[in-house]
């Protein structure tokens, strides 16, 4: 079998290709074993996958949402913490069971021990460029994979030739 992306030898391929990352929520849609080969696989998860999920907006996504990551990390977002006498830049983390605390250097409370002596506010993070190379570079890679997997489940062989 021969990787879609690079078309070179791929059955020996250890990895799993996810069509959609695991790191925007998807545990389920990937494409069998061979179809894309390890080199390619990687290449997109360091390429495209990474510059995506590391994108403001997809950040602020899914700390909202709370979609971990594969180490089981929900990413955290900056904020300012702005109490009667002082203001300071904090780190808003999201833990297990959506109990939110403040990381200030040094320091970690639950948020709400904090909010009735002061105020956090949070940025919000536009949707990207509509001229994004990354994120069109990402809609792409999953766009041709999503093809061939309706190509795999509907046994269209015209379709897998046309594409493998």
């Amino acid at each position: 079998m021969n990787c879609l992306f690079c078309k070179q030898d791929s059955s020996a391929s250890k990895s799993v290709e996810h069509v959609i990352p695991e790191s925007l929520g998807n545990k389920r849609t990937i494409l069998p074993r061979g179809f894309v080969c390890d080199s390619c696989n990687q290449y997109f998860a360091i390429k495209i996958e990474k510059p995506l999920l590391d994108q403001q907006y997809f950040k602020q996504v899914r700390h909202r949402m709370g979609i971990e990551n594969k180490k089981r990390k929900i990413p955290s977002i900056d904020a300012m913490l702005a109490g009667e006498d002082t203001a300071c830049k904090v780190e808003i983390l999201h833990s297990p069971g959506r109990i939110f605390s403040v990381n200030i250097p040094g320091k970690i409370f639950n948020i709400n021990d904090y909010l009735s002596g002061g105020k956090i506010y949070m940025t919000v993070a536009n949707e990207p460029e509509s001229n994004n190379c990354i994120t069109s570079r990402f809609l792409a890679k999953a766009a041709i994979e999503s093809l061939l997997l309706k190509a795999i489940r509907e046994d269209n062989d015209i379709l897998l030739d046309e594409l493998m």
